[in-house]
């Protein structure tokens, strides 16, 4: 019968309980910081404000091929709305439209387009400023 070999082999002679033998290195070695576990894995903090949209009405509007000026328009109601002071429904006045940078033209048409979506309610009336409620965040 054939003897077998140990598999674990130890080189050299440094032994594991000699860092017990300097007491000053070892409490070098405690006090030193920890590094995190996870190895910057975590997601840095969001400090900016931002619209949650969902991927629902994310794709929602992509099938409606809902233009550029409509996703602004849509992430600007959101910041009216839900900033402090904000109320619901917004109504669309030509100072507020001046303020986002858009003209009443483009506002409207982004306003069909986010109507048709589904995305918010428009209530007009003739020689007023259109109300919009938001349907995305009930």
């Amino acid at each position: 019968m054939v003897k077998k070999r140990p598999r674990l082999r130890l080189v050299g002679g440094h032994d594991p309980a000699s860092v017990f033998d300097d007491l000053d290195a070892l409490r070098r070695a405690q006090a030193a910081p920890v590094e995190p576990t996870s190895r910057g894995r975590r997601r840095p903090q969001i400090t900016e404000l931002f619209a949650p949209i969902t991927y629902t009405l994310a794709y929602k509007l992509r099938d409606h091929r809902v233009s550029g000026a409509a996703w602004f328009l849509l992430v600007a109601l959101d910041r009216l709305i839900y900033q402090p002071g904000g109320r619901s429904p917004v109504k669309l006045t030509a100072e507020t439209l001046a303020s986002l940078g858009l003209s009443r033209w483009v506002a409207y048409q982004a306003l069909e387009q986010l109507e048709k979506a589904g995305a918010v309610a428009v209530s007009r009336r003739r020689g007023r400023s259109p109300a919009v409620t938001p349907l995305w965040r009930l």
